[in-house]
């Protein structure tokens, strides 16, 4: 992914958070995306995107995310722990 993608999609993703947050400042974010093979389905593609974050902070948003979906079985509403 080009520098100006990925600075066009932190911006997108600063902006909705703000915007659904209550102008919230977005100190990190990460997509995870799962793909397979068009011709086998054995082989895995996964993408990682994020800004230049610490890797603590990737870690800890990776982790919440698994915690969330394990104790509900999906992401729904979002609530302030």
């Amino acid at each position: 992914m080009s520098k100006e993608t990925l600075d066009a999609v932190a911006a997108a993703v600063r902006a909705h958070m703000a915007d659904e947050n209550d102008g919230a400042l977005v100190t990190a974010w990460l997509v995870i995306s799962h793909g397979v093979d068009a011709n086998d389905s054995q082989i895995d593609h996964y993408q990682y995107l994020s800004p230049d974050c610490a890797p603590h902070e990737l870690i800890g948003l990776a982790g919440m995310a698994q915690r969330k979906w394990s104790f509900n079985g999906s992401f729904g509403e979002e609530t302030d722990e």
